[in-house]
């Protein structure tokens, strides 16, 4: 049956919100349309949701918003170097004189300057997460017994209108 299910969840400076669709199928077929869910945990977490959802083309969406400030970004030190060097060198070459502060901020909006470390998903936020996922799941099952509900009623009920 067609469904939506929403849950939402906070850890390590980050709040993810899971978000599963499904539409009319005979089989269940799942999509994950994230690359939130680590490759190990994959396999068991489709299985998982099949046996709960049993049928339907489903999508899962994951949405994650920074909270906190990001402390995992640092500056790749040796291409500043190399790209100053470069900069000096042209500038030298063109006999074009170079304000220090201006060169440092140019230095700073190039390419690749600022790194972002990404931090794996260790066991413990995982186990978090899938906790959301299979909230967000007994959301959709939940709205699809309502509707199922609201269709057996309009069913049988004596003054239909056509």
């Amino acid at each position: 049956m067609t469904g939506y299910g929403k849950a939402e969840v906070s850890f390590s400076g980050q709040k993810y919100t899971v978000e599963i669709r499904s539409v009319n199928g005979k089989t269940a077929d799942i999509g994950f349309k994230t690359s939130h869910i680590p490759r190990e945990y994959e396999h068991d977490l489709r299985k998982n949701l099949i046996n709960k959802l049993q049928r339907g083309n489903i999508d899962m969406f994951i949405g994650v918003d920074q909270e906190v400030v990001e402390l995992g970004k640092t500056f790749n030190v040796e291409l500043i170097r190399q790209y100053y060097k470069e900069l000096q060198d042209i500038f030298k070459e063109i006999a074009q004189e170079v304000n220090p502060t201006e060169l440092a901020a140019a230095l700073l909006r190039m390419p690749e300057v600022r790194e972002v470390q990404k931090k794996e998903m260790d066991a413990g936020e995982w186990k978090i997460l899938e906790a959301c996922i299979y909230q967000a799941a007994d959301n959709l099952d939940e709205f699809r017994c309502r509707e199922g509900e609201r269709l057996g009623q309009d069913l049988l009920s004596p003054f239909r209108k056509y």
